[in-house]
């Protein structure tokens, strides 16, 4: 099991106690990860939420050559495929060997459907990050001045 204490900062958990983190995480499996794996495919069905224990991974879209991000520990990726069961819209690669828990949608799902106040909690942390996320991608496209593509 993982150590709890270390997912207490993580804002994706924001406003739940570390014994309701621990129980969530109950629900999670170890995955490791070695350098050059591909964690989730662009375009596919993802698994679940994944949040990064260690390593580091590179988010990559197709058609951009350099990565959109590069996630490192307390890092978390797949959460919109966990709430829309949609296909990923990226790929993450591991770029440094790692561990990440791997909290399943169908888990996920169930907490939801039982109304768990937990689950609620990390969809509306989600939907913060997620916003936040949204808003750096419009100052970075309003930023954009396509002149000094030329």
């Amino acid at each position: 099991m993982p150590q709890i204490e270390k997912y207490t900062s993580v804002p994706l958990f924001a406003g739940l106690e570390a014994s309701e983190i621990a129980k969530l995480l109950e629900s999670s499996e170890s995955v490791e990860a070695s350098s050059g794996d591909t964690i989730i495919h662009q375009g596919e069905q993802g698994p679940g939420l994944y949040l990064v224990a260690s390593g580091s991974y590179a988010v990559t879209k197709e058609g951009i050559d350099e990565p959109v991000a590069v996630l490192e520990e307390y890092a978390h990726f797949g959460e919109m495929s966990l709430i829309t069961n949609e296909p990923c819209s990226a790929s993450v690669v591991c770029t440094e060997e790692g561990r990440l828990r791997l909290l399943p949608w169908r888990q996920f799902g169930a907490m939801l459907r039982d109304r768990n106040p937990v689950a609620f909690t990390v969809v509306l942390n989600m939907s913060r990050v997620m916003a936040r996320r949204l808003l750096r991608a419009e100052d970075r496209f309003l930023l954009f001045d396509p002149k000094d593509e030329s």
